[in-house]
């Protein structure tokens, strides 16, 4: 007999912000994507250098602001940054620790996530966590 596969749960959310053009357009996803779960609860979060005494925190302060206008979402979302060396790091170790269930990536070709410098950071997180992980990328204009 195969063992049923264990049913993905969908209540702890995890969206790293990375100020790319597709960082809005997960935020905008988001209130349906946690419909998906019971009792959502989401972090929004950014990575920073160690070295960053001062990170500038307005790209994580403009995305709950536009969730928070959502009503329904107001108790279930905290914005944290977090210090790493790498984005991808940062994102594994978050998850590993606090147990994330789905991990909400805006792909981006420029910004945090340039991926000629740093190879493809959703791939390596993607690769790197047991978790759901939903590549979120808007339509390229041509």
């Amino acid at each position: 007999n195969p063992q049923s596969p264990i049913p993905h749960s969908f209540n702890r959310w995890l969206v790293p912000m990375a100020g790319g053009p597709n960082s809005p357009l997960a935020i905008k996803l988001l209130p349906a994507l946690i419909t998906l779960g019971n009792d959502p609860q989401i972090r929004l979060t950014q990575v920073f250098k160690p070295s960053e005494l001062k990170p500038d925190m307005s790209v994580l302060e403009q995305a709950i602001r536009h969730l928070m206008r959502r009503r329904k979402l107001s108790s279930t979302v905290v914005a944290l940054p977090v210090q790493a060396d790498s984005v991808a790091e940062g994102v594994i170790n978050l998850v590993k620790t606090e147990g994330y269930d789905v991990v909400v990536l805006g792909a981006s070709r420029e910004g945090l996530l340039q991926q000629a410098i740093q190879g493809n950071i959703p791939e390596a997180i993607a690769s790197g966590v047991e978790s759901t992980v939903i590549l979120v990328r808007g339509a390229i204009n041509t």
